[in-house]
Formats: C-alpha cells, sequence, structure tokens
C-alpha cells in the first residue's frame, strides 16, 4: 500500500507533490516513490547549475522571449564547442561552471551597456562584481582547459614521459574556482 493511499489527506500523486512543496513530511516517502519511477523529471529539474543558468537568462531578457530563445541557442552552441565528451562527469561539472559564468559577467555587461549606476557607491558595488566575475569567468575557463589537456595526456594510452608528467601533474594544476568552485581536486588523474 502506497503512503498516498495510506495518508487520508494525500489522495493523489498531486497531492503529495503540493503537500512536499510546503514541507509537509509525511508526503516524501510517496514523492520519493515517483522520483525513482520517473529519473527524467529529478535529472533535469534537479540540475541545480541549469537552473542557475536559466535564472541567469531570465534576468538578462527580462521577460523578452525572442531575446531569451537566443541566448539559450547560445548557450547550447557554446556547450557544444566547449565540451570533448559528452559523457565524461568532471567536464560536464565544470563545463556547467564555465556557462555559469559566462552567463553572470555577460549579464554585468550588460546592465552596464543599458544603465549607469545610481551613485557612486553603487558604481564601486558594480566594479566590484564585474571584477569577481570576470575571475570567475577565467578560473573556469582555466580549469576546463587544463582538465581537457590532463584528460588527453591521460587518456591517449602512451606512457607518460617525465615530462609529460610535470605539464599534468596536480602541483601544475590552476588555483581556481575561488571562492565558490573546487571541482579541481575532485578530478582523477590521468589513466
Amino acid at each position: 500500500m502506497s503512503l498516498v493511499a495510506e495518508n487520508k489527506e494525500l489522495k493523489t500523486l498531486d497531492d503529495a507533490i503540493r503537500a512536499a512543496e510546503r514541507g509537509d513530511p509525511r508526503a516524501l516517502n510517496a514523492v520519493r516513490s515517483f522520483l525513482i519511477k520517473n529519473p527524467d523529471l529529478w535529472r533535469a529539474s534537479g540540475d541545480l547549475a541549469t537552473q542557475a543558468i536559466r535564472q541567469w537568462i531570465h534576468k538578462t531578457t527580462k521577460g523578452d522571449l525572442f531575446s531569451r530563445e537566443m541566448v539559450i541557442k547560445k548557450v547550447a552552441s557554446l556547450r557544444n564547442d566547449l565540451k570533448r565528451d559528452g559523457e565524461d562527469t568532471f567536464e560536464r561539472l565544470i563545463l556547467d561552471r564555465v556557462i555559469l559564468t559566462w552567463a553572470r559577467l555577460n549579464h554585468l555587461e550588460h546592465l552596464d551597456a543599458i544603465s549607469e549606476p545610481e551613485s557612486v557607491s553603487w558604481g564601486k558595488l558594480r566594479l566590484e562584481q564585474h571584477k569577481r566575475a570576470e575571475k570567475s569567468y577565467r578560473n573556469a575557463l582555466s580549469d576546463l582547459l587544463a582538465y581537457q589537456e590532463r584528460r588527453t595526456h591521460g587518456v591517449s594510452g602512451a606512457h607518460e614521459t617525465p615530462e609529460a608528467e610535470r605539464r599534468v601533474s596536480s602541483t601544475n594544476f590552476p588555483p581556481s574556482f575561488e571562492p565558490v568552485n573546487r571541482i579541481h581536486n575532485f578530478m582523477p588523474q590521468p589513466v
């Protein structure tokens, strides 16, 4: 017997979902069971990086559906141009960070282009935000390129020379994603 059937107030899956959205713990078993049976739903909707990218796009395009669709196409094109292996989870995580920082940086550039800061204080704040966004974007790109380089050398199958090992060693790996991204600590070593 399912939790929805056991619980008089939760007659349907919709009831369970609404209850879970309100924070009602009685709905969790029904919702978990549904998500286990429908993994495509949680893979798409549970992807926080994609949700964050969508939010940056929404903030930038402000309801302009034509502009939104163009930016979505640009994001897809950028992702396809930068990825080397669609099945590599680590590359995807780093690529998500590249796209996210790209969206953030370009949102700030867009703001700078369409409006002036209200005061000197706001101008300083926007400049600081821009500097942090630029640094995050550069670091994300650096990490992606370094990871792809390591991956290329590690997957080649050839025995690594001491020179090649130095080139891709973790000590030469870029210290980036400060302070928000520490993915480079979890990257596998070349095989």
